[in-house]
């Protein structure tokens, strides 16, 4: 239906298609970026991070999908102790991919330099860095032929 709108509507022209295909191109790039930073980050804190025991305190109903397709899981909230006693709370860098109740204890990482951003150990899986790897060189591939695409299409 998308396409018979845009023949229908006259915007069927190469130029017009290969701006579409240049913010599809666009769009993917920064999903690509954004996987590319929480890689990162959590390489760090295999490296650097801070160990600290906090206590899951509470838990946000969170819903992520689309088109009628919704998947819902919880992000934990921790409060934690820094060692020179001040208390922190707040949610993972890394968006919930862990399961906790309420009450429960978990060891977390957090970056000495802004002791607010952390990730869960549990989050911080070779398995689970192979599989964003893959993903942000799916992405990457997408973004690249989608944007070779469009400029062949607004330079031809």
């Amino acid at each position: 239906m998308g396409l018979d709108l845009l023949l229908v509507s006259g915007l069927q022209t190469p130029k017009t298609m290969a701006l579409f295909i240049l913010i599809g191109a666009l769009a993917t790039g920064y999903a690509a970026s954004a996987i590319l930073r929480g890689i990162r980050f959590a390489k760090k804190m295999q490296r650097v991070g801070v160990q600290a025991l906090g206590l899951i305190i509470s838990q946000r109903s969170v819903q992520r999908g689309g088109r009628g397709n919704f998947e819902t899981y919880l992000v934990p909230k921790v409060r934690y102790q820094l060692p020179d006693g001040k208390i922190l709370e707040g949610e993972s860098a890394g968006g919930g991919e862990v399961e906790f109740y309420d009450g429960q204890e978990a060891y977390l990482l957090y970056d000495k330099n802004k002791p607010t951003k952390f990730l869960f150990v549990q989050e911080i899986n070779q398995n689970q860095l192979f599989s964003s790897y893959a993903l942000l060189l799916v992405f990457t591939l997408i973004a690249v032929a989608s944007a070779w695409t469009a400029l062949e299409l607004l330079f031809t």
